[in-house]
Formats: structure tokens, C-alpha cells, sequence
């Protein structure tokens, strides 16, 4: 007598013994867990880009200022509360 095991997606799969299910249930659990690291992965990265960006506008602000190219300072305003 088949044995069923659920694949997912409303998916019933006849197998035939209780080793199999264990088996296919666990190849299913590591697909899962693979595209739930591959999503974490990819928001990483898009933070990574992210922070790159924000420290070269920072890095750029940083230099305005020490070299007195602007009248204000927006890197200050920012961090003091004044700015945004």
C-alpha cells in the first residue's frame, strides 16, 4: 500500500515506502531552505550596494567640507538633526 507525502504547491506524491517519504521530504526541505538563503543573499548584496552608495555621497560630503567648498555643511545638518 502506497504511502502519500506532501510536495508542496497542494501537491500529494504516492511513495512507496515510509524511507522514501523521509526521504523526498527531505530534498524538499532543502530546496526550501536554499531559496530561503539565496532571497537572504541577494538582499545582502542589494544592502552591500546600498552602503557603498551612501558612503561615497558621505565620502564626498566629508571632502566638500574639510576643503570649504560649501557654505554649509550637510554631513553636520544631517547628523545633528537639522538636515532631511
Amino acid at each position: 500500500m502506497p504511502m502519500f507525502a506532501y510536495g508542496g504547491n497542494d501537491d500529494w506524491i504516492a511513495v512507496p515506502s515510509r524511507s522514501d517519504a523521509l526521504s523526498i521530504l527531505s530534498r524538499i526541505e532543502t530546496i526550501e531552505a536554499r531559496s530561503f538563503a539565496a532571497a537572504h543573499v541577494a538582499d545582502i548584496r542589494q544592502k552591500i550596494t546600498d552602503l557603498q552608495a551612501m558612503e561615497a555621497v558621505l565620502s564626498k560630503a566629508i571632502c566638500e567640507c574639510e576643503a570649504g567648498q560649501q557654505t554649509r555643511c550637510p554631513l553636520i545638518e544631517v547628523l545633528s538633526g537639522g538636515g532631511g
